[in-house]
Order: C-alpha cells, then structure tokens, then sequence
C-alpha cells in the first residue's frame, strides 16, 4: 500500500512511550513528520525521539502527564508556539483495567477514568481552540475495541472508552462550523498494549501495519477534507495467528474467529475476514490489512506474581492485574517467545530484546538530564508538589509560586495515602511540621529564608533523638517519653529550617539489615509489600521510594542505608566516617555512619550540605567536609578509572541481580568511564565483622536486667550469646584484620578511583526473615556481602539504583571510594542516574498489602 508523505505535518502524541505510542511515532518518523512526543518517562521520550530522528523525523520530547489539565494546555501551547500550528493531535495515553468491579478496590477504575476519558478530554479541551484558531485539525482519539464491545472484567475500561466515544460524537456535533476540524476514534486493539519498549518488535504491535491505518484516518490525500471524516475510525481484532498467544496466558478477547462478527453499534459492523478487517458503515464497506493484536493479562503470572517489570500496577483479590502501565519484563516476554512465535523473523529479533527489563515505561522526573542531539527538547515538567525535590520546591518557594505549607501538606498526604500499608513511619508529627512549615512560609514571603532546604519536608530515622519526639529505637525496653535534646542531624535540619515530618522505622537499635521490631511492626518493600525492604533504615528508604518526605537521612554500620536502597530502588549514601556527626554515638561507634537516602543525588548533596558539618559533641567528628558536597556534580565521567568486581573474589550473587549490576558497568563505560572487571584482592572479612558486631549486641544485653531481657528480638540475643565465647585475643585480631583490610583497599583506590559491585547479593525477600527462606543461611551479613568490608574501612559507598529483575524488584550497584573520595562517588552516581533515571511506586500493589504480622508467603530462588 503505497501511502501519502507526510512532510512538514505537525503531530503532537500522548503516550508516546507506549508500544502503540512508538509504532505511531515510528510511521510518523519515516513520513517527515514533525513530532512532539509527550509522556511522563523522559529516558523513554529520549529513546523514541533518538529512533524518530534517524528513521527521518523530527521530534522534540515534552514531559507530561494528561491526568494534568495544566500539563496539557503546555503541551498544546509549547507546540503550536513552536511550530507555528498543529496539524493533528493524538490522545494516545491510557491504561488498561482488569478485575471483578465490586472485587477490587475503587482507587483502580478512579484511575482508569482519570487516564483514558479524562486524559483524551483534557487533551481535546488544550488542542482545540488551537485548531480553530487555525481553521483545521485531527483530532484522533485512540478508543480500542473497549469502545465497540464491552471488556470482561474491565468495566471502569470500557466506561471510559465508551464515554470517549460519546465524547468524540458530541464534539463533532459542536464543530459542524469547521469542516476542516475532524475528530476520529481509532481503535487498534482490544485492550491496550502492556507498553513494549519497542513497538516494531514485539508480537504486540506491528507498527507498519498498525500506524499504515492511523495515517489511513489522518491523511488520506493531500486534502485537508477527510471524506466521511467525522465518523472515520479504524478496527482491528485478533488474528488467528494470535490464538497461541490468547491461551497461553488465559486471555478473555472478545470473539476472535475469522468470519464472526466482533460487534454492531449503529450502522457499523466489524468483521475478521482472514488477516484482515472489514468495517462496513452504511453501504460503504472498507477492507484493510489486520494490524493490530493484543491484550491486557487476566494474571500476571503464577501465584499472582508479576510478569511485568517496573512501573506501577494494582492487583485485585485473586491475583488479576487491574491496573497496568509499564514493560514487559524477560519473563513475559520468554513466554511469549516459546509458546507464541515461530522460528526466525520475529521470534529472532524478540530473543534480543533485553532493555526492556530496565526502564519501565513511567518514572519521575530527573533534572540535568543529558541532552540529545539533534532537534530534541524538553519542554513540560511536572508540577505535583508531592513529587517534587527540593530543588524544584525552593525554585517555587524563591517565586512565590507554591509554599513550604503546601509542601508539608502535600507530604502528610501522601504519609496518609501509604503508610498504613508499608509503615515507613512509626511517628507522624503532624501538628509540629505543619507550625514549622508556617513558620518557614512567612519567612520566604519576607525573602528571608534560613537555607535552601527552609520548608523542605524530611524525616529522620527512630534511631535519632529529635526535641519533642520519642525514639523509641523499635525497642520495647525503650521509653516513650519524648527526647529532649537534638542529635546532631535533628539540630542542624532545625536550624536550616527544614520541615520534621516524624521518625522511621528501623529493627531494634538497628542490629539488623530488614526492618522489623516488636514495638511498630514490620516495613514493608513498596513494590512487593509481602517482601523485606531490607535495612536497619527500611524506613526511610520506603518513605524516600514513595515521597513521604523529599529527604530522609538514615544510620549505617554494616550496610543500613544502602541495603535499603538497593532494595526499594533509591539513592543511599554512607559518607566518610566522621564527616557527617552522631551523637549519642551507637554501641559500635567505629562501624557508624550517618547519611541520606532520596530520590536524587542532588537532594543528597543539598542534605549533606547541612548535616555534613562537625559537632563537637561526636567523639569522632572529624573536620575537612567539602564547603559543597556536589562540586563536582556535571563534571562528567571521562578518563574515570573504575573497578568492577562482580562478587569482590568471594561473594555469592544471584545471577539477576548480577546481571542487572553487569549492565549498570557496560552503561558506565558509554558515559566514558574507563571500567575494568578486576576484584580488590581480599578475603570475606565476615569473620572480622561479625567479631564487633556480636560483642555490640552483647553490650545492649547486659546493659539490660532480666526482664528486660525478655523483650530484646531473639536474634541480637543469639548474637550476644555468640559474643559471650569470643576472648580479648580474638577482639585484638579482629582490629588487626581490619587495619590490613582497610589497609589493602586504600592501596587498591590509588591504582582506581572507585570500586563498583552490587549493593545487595540477593532480590528482596519476604517479611519476617532475617534471611530468605530456604537459603540455609544464618546471618544476614551473608546476604549482604558486599556493604560491610566498607564501615570496616571506613570508607564512603552508595547505592545507585540500576534496573529490575525479570519479577519487577529494584536492583542496585554499590559505589565505594578511598577515604574522602565522597564528591567522586556523587559525581559518578549523578552521571549514572541523569543518563538513566530510575523509576518510584507511585501506586502499591494492593493485592500483595497485608498486615505485617501475617505469615509471609514461600521465598522462591
């Protein structure tokens, strides 16, 4: 079929990163098109815009979310400012909905509604008055078949997409005046796509065939008059071919057999004749090529766990996905390579298709963000003062556009939309941080404000004393009353003018890498709440992951901060020993550091930036901090020697996660590091570990008496029983073994700069266990070999998120530098994350919720 060019046309498209969304965009590209490719996944934007500008297009990316009506109406400006008009506008961004309405909860179809219906009518409310303007326009609504045929189990679906078509006739009602403005439903599918990261090679969406129809709509000839134009749509059903496919994961299409009739509404019939769609409206009847084929899973997968990678997702009772928008992970896309697809052509180029596990097709937003060649820009942002960091809220504070009370509200929200489920937070000072943000409100109203972090929302861990707040460090020995004194971090935040929001949860005075206690509770991991968040500063890394707060500073002695990051897919960071102060100082003072966990490594250079400071009441405090902690954000990553050791010569890691990190390098490399795959050259120095961190426990034991005792958590006791048969021989080698160890990766830091290994050996495991179960482990140092050689020496680390295993769990890598090396492991960790941003839960799996005293479900390895 030969079709129409398209040069120098304007095409704005919503939902761009979707597998629909690229297909169109694809068409759009190799036509000479002028696009505008708006979605809320910048690093996706980015891929699309890349793949347009060499299949021919132009294409200019726009970082948007059409359940914002004012994201919309920038959108439309922005474009039509740009280009001088908009030719045709396409309300491509929805979800899909599956589950018995009654079953699951409401929140679902809210969000089904608010994307698919209300997202097209913002869309159309934005780009019309554009098109009147201008005397003409497309409009093309992407309806799929929910809007012809009633979906099972999807009804807040198909109310949104029969409302789009009510909506559409309507409209065209309303502009019989413009005759050369046309509204069009295309309907490509029966539910939409799970969102390939590629919509050419996938057994999902076809993009030649697919967009040949969509540009069939918009531009059947050079004319700007469509025949027959306010009724044009376009159908397209199930193959046979895609038979395999529906039963393999217990699909339920509508009628899909060649010859039946699909649906009728009016005068129109759709049919599967063959390999192709006959629509007949009226006497005319239109036969084209079948282009699409694809639906929503009813499961995700055995024991409703999730084939899908990233991005954000509700679960129903029994397991069935409700709510969906993100890729296909190597699971799904395994199944479908050996069940669905023949040998060669596309089973061949699916078997390649390994970045889709990584980047989810949403993910928040990323400032200084590399920028493209070419002819890309970024011209919408996000405007959600729940989500924003504390760069963006001191931009709006500094110009009166938003104030730290909103800010604070915006954050108790969210505490109370999430955290009866995860229990990040054990205290919530609501009163307090709502006076503390007035106060910081009247203060930027006078153009006073005491830092650049006044009126930022924080949080501090249970384990830190605050004026005012109990810290009750997850122990039941410990008293409620209130603290009356400042920790080092509570007094410098305070004084800085930051909003304390409460405390988060932690283990018993932190002796353990989950987060569970006999006082609070356990927390649970927001992207699986059956499973660990790890920790002992679980807490804040659920609350960093969900924006209960933008900054939230955390304790770490053997890994505390960035086994947690790791795990929930954030930024952790464990400074130089000394250079961030403690005070009361932890029983194995040696082992102690405090730092961040946020979102951005921006946020936790603006963090270090005011706890990064001496006190003199820490013992241990040592002076020389950088005046600015991120000197050397942006500087980039060329002729830095890094050293990639996958198991530091000892370790045991499961082979996602060692994937997922192996990637992490290979990526480092293309931002111009010099990566070399090289171990440091020590022992497992668990032996030297395990030999302070038993004598700690046993110090907290026999500072209790004998009913105390009794409430202590029965794995510390077992620690400190252990401590009781270590002799002062044993402590004295102990410290010489240190010494050496830390000796050695000094040494090794003058031959490189940094040192990269995963955060964690293992993926997330269920709640209630200090090990996963099954693994004939004992200690959870065994799982987390990797974060505790670097308290031994001292030394910085991070956590750097990476990507997702097959089953939809945050992976990270760690980062670990010589004494004072902080600014260079910032800077690397900055690099790593503008050019591949992460991905945050911004809704929980619902389904997977459960009181966190239930009996966890069986770990699988």
């Amino acid at each position: 079929m030969n079709m129409p060019e398209l040069s120098g046309e304007v095409v704005v498209l919503t939902g761009a990163s979707s597998g629909i969304g690229r297909a169109t965009a694809y068409e759009f590209a190799r036509r000479g098109v002028a696009l505008f490719l708006a979605a809320r996944d910048r690093q996706a934007l980015h891929d699309v815009a890349e793949a347009c500008h060499r299949l021919g297009g132009q294409a200019r990316i726009l970082v948007a979310d059409v359940s914002q009506f004012g994201e919309m109406e920038r959108l439309a400006r922005n474009a039509f400012e740009t280009a001088g008009r908009i030719d045709v506008w396409v309300n491509n961004a929805g979800i899909g909905a599956l589950g018995v309405f009654e079953e699951i909860p409401f929140e679902a179809h809210e969000q089904v509604v608010q994307t698919d219906l209300l997202g097209g009518m913002r869309g159309a409310h934005a780009v019309i008055p554009y098109f009147k303007r201008q005397g003409h326009g497309i409009l093309i609504n992407n309806v799929s078949l929910g809007g012809w045929a009633p979906q099972p189990y999807a009804a807040s679906y198909s109310a949104a997409k029969f409302g789009m078509r009510a909506f559409a006739e309507s409209l065209r009602g309303e502009l019989r005046r413009w005759p050369r403005i046309h509204i069009c439903n295309v309907y490509p599918s029966v539910m939409d796509t799970p969102g390939f990261r590629d919509g050419e090679i996938s057994p999902v969406a076809m993009s030649n065939r697919c967009l040949q129809s969509t540009i069939r709509v918009v531009r059947p000839g050079r004319s700007r008059d469509l025949p027959d134009s306010h009724g044009t749509a376009f159908m397209s059903v199930y193959p046979p071919c895609c038979r395999r496919w529906c039963s393999a994961f217990r699909l339920q299409p509508a009628q899909r057999q060649p010859g039946r009739s699909l649906a009728t509404s009016g005068s129109a019939t759709i049919e599967v004749i063959g390999q192709s769609v006959r629509a007949t409206r009226g006497r005319a009847a239109h036969r084209w090529p079948l282009s699409f084929a694809t639906a929503a899973p009813r499961h995700a997968g055995s024991n409703g766990r999730r084939c899908w990678s990233g991005g954000r997702q509700l679960v129903g009772a029994q397991g069935q996905v409700i709510a969906q928008r993100y890729d296909l992970g190597r699971e799904l896309v395994g199944k479908v390579h050996d069940r669905c697809l023949p040998r060669g052509g596309l089973r061949d180029k699916v078997e390649s298709f390994e970045d889709c596990v990584n980047l989810p097709s949403w993910a928040a937003f990323s400032h200084n963000r590399r920028g493209l060649t070419g002819k890309t820009e970024v011209l919408v942002s996000d405007t959600d003062l729940g989500i924003m960091d504390a760069g963006q809220l001191r931009e709006l504070f500094e110009r009166g556009e938003a104030s730290p009370l909103e800010a604070a509200r915006a954050a108790l929200e969210r505490i109370d939309r999430f955290n009866d489920t995860v229990n990040a937070y054990v205290v919530v000072d609501r009163e307090g941080a709502l006076a503390a943000a007035d106060a910081s409100t009247r203060r930027w109203r006078k153009g006073r404000p005491l830092s650049h972090l006044d009126g930022v929302p924080v949080s501090l861990k249970d384990l830190t004393e605050s004026v005012g707040l109990p810290a009750r460090k997850g122990s039941l020995t410990v008293s409620e009353a209130p603290c009356e004194r400042d920790s080092p971090p509570a007094r410098m935040l305070r004084e800085a003018g930051a909003v304390i929001l409460g405390k988060t949860n932690t283990p018993e005075f932190g002796w353990k890498a989950i987060t569970d206690n006999r006082v609070f509770g356990a927390t649970a991991n927001p992207w699986d709440t059956r499973l660990t968040p790890g920790g002992s500063s679980g807490g804040a890394a659920v609350a960093a992951a969900l924006n209960m707060g933008v900054l939230h500073q955390g304790g770490d002695s053997g890994g505390s901060i960035r086994i947690p990051a790791s795990f929930c897919g954030v930024f952790g960071f464990k400074p130089t020993f000394g250079w961030v102060p403690e005070w009361p100082r932890s029983k194995e003072a040696s082992l102690s550091h405090l730092g961040p966990l946020t979102r951005t490594v921006s946020d936790a250079v603006r963090m270090l930036n005011v706890i990064g400071r001496y006190d003199y009441r820490d013992p241990y405090a040592l002076r020389g901090q950088p005046a600015d902690w991120g000197e050397e954000l942006g500087l980039g990553l060329e002729g830095m020697r890094i050293a990639f050791s996958p198991t530091l010569g000892y370790a045991r890691v499961e082979p996602t996660v060692a994937e997922c990190v192996r990637q992490a390098a290979c990526r480092l490399e293309t931002l111009g590091a010099v990566v070399e795959e090289v171990d440091p050259g020590f022992e497992s120095p668990i032996r030297i570990f395990n030999t302070l961190w038993f004598t700690a426990s046993l110090a907290v034991y026999r500072e209790h008496d004998e009913r105390q005792r009794r409430l202590l958590d029965s794995g510390m006791v077992a620690d400190a029983k252990r401590a009781e048969r270590l002799s002062a021989l044993d402590m004295f080698y102990a410290l010489k073994d240190r010494a050496r160890l830390t000796e050695k990766l000094e040494h090794f830091n003058q031959r490189y700069h940094l040192v990269m290994t995963p955060a964690v050996a293992v993926r997330p495991f269920p709640l209630n266990h200090d090990v996963p179960p099954g693994s004939g482990m004992r200690d959870w140092e065994e799982w987390a070999p990797f974060s505790y050689p670097f308290n031994l020496s001292q030394q910085p680390a991070a956590s750097v998120p990476c990507g997702f295993t097959p089953d939809g769990l945050p992976v990270g890598f760690q980062l670990a530098g010589g004494k004072h090396d902080d600014a260079r492991i910032l800077r690397v960790s900055h690099a790593y994350l503008a050019a591949f941003p992460p991905a945050f839960p911004e809704k929980l799996d619902l389904a997977r919720a459960r009181s966190c005293t239930d009996s966890p479900e069986p770990y699988r390895s």
